[in-house]
């Protein structure tokens, strides 16, 4: 089976993984030429859910191979991502978090 078609982002594995209901599934871990692959199964279908593989230097992939079943899945958290690109971006945004720790402190 050629997996790459499964290949995902890091945040698209993360979201389905962060919907998962623990209890339902089975961590299988696996150590291959100094690669450890984690695989993710459905203990209700037996079914391969998500698999992740962190090779030897580190670099990581991610797959989703099948879906949770309804019944095996919360609602999806939402997350939320800022991409800052410039010092003064940076500088601003911890500006805000500051003032905004400082606000709630003070009450």
């Amino acid at each position: 089976m050629d997996k790459s078609i499964f290949e995902v982002e890091r945040n698209e594995y993360a979201g389905v993984i962060g919907s998962m209901k623990t209890e339902c599934f089975d961590m299988e871990k696996e150590y291959q030429n100094n690669d450890i692959y984690i695989r993710l199964r459905s203990k209700k279908t037996g079914k391969l859910i998500t698999e992740r593989v962190i090779h030897e230097d580190s670099n990581e992939q991610y797959f989703i191979i099948n879906l949770p079943e309804d019944d095996e899945r919360t609602a999806p958290k939402k997350i939320r991502q800022y991409k800052l690109e410039t010092k003064e971006e940076v500088q601003a945004f911890f500006d805000i978090l500051n003032k905004l720790h400082n606000d709630r402190t003070v009450s």
